[in-house]
């Protein structure tokens, strides 16, 4: 996250509009699109820090009609679950660079994802995406990361760490496990406390779940907690306190 408070006058001014300050040594240009789409998006959500400085609010006024603003609205948009909105604002789109067509990839497969409508065209740009750098094609790779483990949890799971100036990819197989199930249903219902910060999820089910395992990432592919937990009369609560957001909770 960028620390505003001690970035100031000429350094930040460097930072936000000139890509050759040689703060990164790897993908200079890619980190200084990168560093946009984070501080457009933070001013987004903390419209006050541009109160007391010139600089940031000239910068988020200079990308209000940018791809930049575009994509962060499709984001909004599809958060709020209004899909048609979103499909719209994606027709209209005209990435600027590699990174933001990444950008824009990632929401169409998302959104096909939440209609129902994914393709092989989908699943290969999710693919391509989910394999990258986040350093050189933009953060927007671990969210792509995420929902592809999600969607794949029975084939190959792919998890990275932050990229160099090489890609050092490690691939998990999930085997399958040898075994006689039976074939059940269970509908599973899960219910948010705003107020608490904790959730709870129930099972209709008529068969005995014992222990459960919940795998918890944030939007951005980030790991908060792996726990398991004792289901008590087909219900168990998660009582450790979340910050707002958006979570994906994989149940084991």
């Amino acid at each position: 996250m960028l620390n505003i408070g001690i970035l100031s006058g000429k350094k930040i001014t460097s930072f936000i509009f000139s890509p050759q300050v040689g703060t990164y040594t790897i993908f200079p240009d890619e980190q200084y699109i990168n560093a946009q789409h984070r501080i457009y998006r933070m001013l987004n959500q903390q419209p006050g820090l541009k109160d007391n400085s010139m600089v940031l609010t000239d910068f988020y006024h200079s990308k209000l009609n940018s791809s930049i603003a575009q994509l962060a609205t499709v984001e909004h948009t599809l958060a709020l679950g209004e899909l048609d909105a979103a499909a719209t604002l994606l027709a209209a789109l005209s990435p600027a660079n590699a990174i933001d067509a990444n950008y824009k990839n990632y929401y169409i497969a998302y959104l096909h994802y939440k209609t129902r409508s994914c393709t092989s065209t989908d699943s290969s740009a999710l693919w391509q995406l989910a394999t990258g750098c986040a350093a050189r094609d933009g953060d927007i790779i671990h969210q792509a990361r995420s929902l592809f483990n999600f969607l794949h949890q029975d084939g190959y799971r792919i998890f990275f760490d932050e990229c160099a100036d090489s890609t050092s990819r490690t691939f998990k197989k999930a085997l399958p496990t040898v075994a006689k199930t039976k074939n059940t249903k269970t509908e599973i219902t899960l219910y948010p406390n705003p107020a608490t910060n904790q959730f709870v999820i129930t099972f209709n089910t008529s068969e005995k779940i014992g222990k459960i395992e919940l795998l918890i990432n944030d939007v951005t592919g980030k790991w908060v907690n792996n726990v398991t937990l004792e289901c008590n009369d087909n219900k168990i609560m998660y009582d450790k306190n979340l910050e707002n957001g958006i979570y994906f909770i994989t149940i084991k």
